[in-house]
């Protein structure tokens, strides 16, 4: 409920933390816990970039650190904590509907053997849930990364102290489409109405509604070359 992927990462660190804290208590963790934090390991995996960095979507910082990872036995007992990098994801579509979130993945990535050479990651998002916490006006924004940097991206955290924070987590600071002015903390609706992807061509379609009952919509569009067409 973070907002961010920065947050998910911290939330990795205390997911292990609490595991671990059960195991030694003599607990096992609940029934459904092994299969939600493999759910968010994975998750992980699909944002961290070939680089060490995450997308920056809410207050999310710039590289990002090795997290620590526990191993649960068939009981439900963690083991100790240790440090952990993912393996890069495979090529493809990772969707996230309830959350909000769409990642491509495409180009040449590590196979173990060689180095990635042309890695490339879209990561388009409009999640919106009650609390806001650590959240930024950038419904239906997107963040475009290619082996050699950003190309698109947002500006990340910006530190509590500084006057410039509120025009960081302003509609202005996203590439998301908008109202000028448009105040960051409207009650609205985002919804995903479609997503499709092959080796051929890929399509998302998400939609953001005001109070006032306007629409704002934004289409992605990938072609086997990766070329991107946005329309909004």
């Amino acid at each position: 409920l973070e907002h961010s992927p920065h947050y998910h990462q911290y939330g990795l660190r205390l997911l292990a933390d609490y595991a671990r804290y059960q195991a030694l208590q003599s607990r096992p963790v609940e029934t459904d816990f092994a299969e939600r934090y493999k759910k968010a390991l994975e998750f992980y995996a699909v944002l961290r970039r070939d680089d060490g960095t995450l997308p920056k979507i809410g207050d999310t910082k710039g590289p990002a650190l090795p997290t620590r990872s526990v191993t649960l036995d068939p009981s439900g007992f963690a083991t100790r904590p240790r440090r952990r990098v993912p393996a890069p994801v495979g090529n493809g579509a990772y969707v996230y509907p309830a959350s909000g979130f769409v990642v491509w993945w495409s180009g040449e990535r590590n196979d173990g053997l060689e180095s990635a050479t042309t890695p490339r990651q879209l990561a388009l998002s409009w999640s919106r849930f009650p609390s806001l916490a650590h959240k930024h006006a950038d419904d239906l924004g997107l963040v475009l990364w290619n082996s050699d940097g950003n190309w698109l991206t947002a500006p990340g955290y910006w530190p509590y102290w500084s006057p410039l924070r509120q025009d960081a987590l302003s509609w202005a600071a996203s590439n998301a489409p908008h109202f000028v002015a448009e105040p960051t903390d409207t009650e609205i609706n985002t919804a995903l109405l479609g997503h499709y992807y092959s080796s051929e061509f890929g399509v998302a379609d998400v939609i953001r509604t005001t109070p006032s009952g306007t629409v704002f919509r934004r289409q992605l569009l990938r072609f086997a070359a990766d070329e991107l067409l946005i329309i909004d």
